[in-house]
């Protein structure tokens, strides 16, 4: 009776609900990215103590001034799935705070955030105030800065400003039509030279100015060079040069480079030049860092004015040793005679004399970046010591001469052979050197 009422009793009890806990929300850590990369947050880290699967919403908090992302949930792909992570491309360099929220299928959790430090893109938009102009007074000028370009993609606002123009010109820094736009323009009231600079900016970044020159010019004018764009070269390599020139009475041109200014430790001149009097020539720099040249053009009455060309040269990122082949080993065969004569002793013979030998004459060396190379030649062997290291003509030359010491043989009949080692060195313009050896074998006999 007892189990029968203790039945009835449970049967009776009421059912108590269960009751659901709130998931956790966690952003993940804060992030300084640059501007010009896509932004991923994760909120993988989030719990829920139920272990039930979370969906996720994501949303800004706050965004930079001018950015368009305030409201744009729609910027996070995709937005409320269980993935746990999204991403979003920034528009404006600042400071984004972003917000995640968590759903368990019937409670959210409390917000969490993310700061998310936005930095200048790694890449700037470029500018480029096109080529050069030569123009009359009065004559207006059209610039093109068409070809400027923002890495990011994204449009461009262009600033152009007359930095500089002849003493006796009275335009300044606001004399341009259309300043704001890809192609100003201005009337020159001078001869002389302009200098015009533009400036683009994008949606993240502004470039760094590009400047392009007016020249003004009237009757019997000077002509106008060239030197064409400013490059960056490795090391140890011939730098490739134009220099181009217009003359408005279509006079034919000379020309002429020099060095303006070098790096520390430099010992370039104009001899650094392949030809210092070609519109098209090449430059060797000896050391790395930037070089400031420049060409003139003569029209046979006047030079232009030098316009410049800075070459940056940099590190080579890689080099290949020279190929060195010093030639075949050589047996001398034809045998010298020296003549011997009976002394008390014995026999005292006349030497075979010294002689000279081409070496490296059938070898070659090259290299295969093309790089110059310095070449020194020395003694290997030596069996008489009697080279002492001079056996060399000219050790810094390729082919060069060697000189075979004079051997004496002992007495009639006798035969004394001498193998003589010489070595050459190449070593290339980064300091990468390769070597070969040759070997010249000498012979003298005596007789009666």
């Amino acid at each position: 009776m007892r189990r029968a009422a203790f039945l009835a009793l449970a049967g009776c009890s009421p059912e108590v609900a269960p009751t659901n806990l709130a998931p956790h929300a966690d952003a993940g850590p804060d992030l300084a990215v640059p501007a010009d990369a896509e932004v991923s947050v994760d909120g993988r880290g989030s719990t829920d103590p139920e272990g039930d699967v979370l969906e996720f919403a994501w949303s800004f908090d706050t965004v930079p001034p001018g950015s368009g992302l305030a409201d744009a949930l729609a910027a996070f792909v995709p937005n409320g799935d269980t993935s746990g992570h999204t991403a979003f491309v920034p528009d404006k360099v600042g400071v984004y705070v972003v917000r995640l929220v968590t759903w368990d299928g019937q409670d959210a959790s409390a917000p969490d955030v993310v700061l998310i430090d936005v930095g200048p893109p790694e890449h700037l938009p470029i500018a480029n105030a096109g080529d050069d102009v030569v123009a009359a007074v009065s004559e207006l000028v059209h610039l093109d800065g068409g070809g400027s370009t923002d890495p990011n993609g994204g449009d461009l606002a262009f600033a152009w400003t007359l930095v500089d123009a002849p003493a006796s010109s009275t335009l300044d820094a606001t004399s341009l039509a259309g300043a704001d736009s890809a192609s100003p323009s201005f009337t020159p009231d001078a001869i002389g030279d302009y200098t015009v600079a533009l400036v683009v900016t994008g949606p993240l970044a502004t470039s760094l100015p590009d400047a392009t020159r007016v020249r003004v010019v009237g009757d019997d004018d000077p002509p106008v060079s060239d030197a064409g764009d400013d490059q960056v070269a490795p090391e140890c390599a011939y730098v490739a040069l134009t220099c181009d020139g217009t003359d408005r009475e279509g006079a034919p041109l000379a020309f002429a480079w020099n060095v303006e200014g070098v790096p520390d430790g430099s010992a370039a001149t104009r001899a650094s030049f392949g030809d210092a009097e070609a519109g098209v020539t090449t430059f060797l720099p000896d050391v790395r860092g930037t070089y400031a040249l420049s060409c003139s053009a003569w029209d046979g009455a006047q030079w232009s004015l030098p316009d410049a060309v800075a070459v940056e040269v940099t590190a080579r990122v890689a080099n290949e040793r020279p190929v060195v082949d010093a030639g075949h080993d050589r047996d001398l065969s034809a045998r010298p005679e020296a003549v011997c004569h009976p002394v008390e002793s014995g026999w005292q013979c006349d030497e075979c004399p010294a002689f000279l030998v081409d070496l490296g004459i059938d070898g070659s060396i090259t290299d295969p970046d093309n790089d110059p190379f310095t070449v020194a030649w020395t003694t290997v062997e030596d069996p008489d010591g009697v080279a002492n290291g001079h056996a060399i003509l000219d050790d810094g030359v390729f082919p060069s001469t060697g000189r075979i010491p004079a051997i004496r043989p002992r007495f009639p009949g006798s035969c004394e052979d001498r193998a003589y080692k010489f070595r050459v060195t190449a070593t290339d313009c980064p300091g990468d050197s390769a070597r070969d050896t040759v070997t010249i074998t000498a012979h003298c006999c005596g007789t009666l």
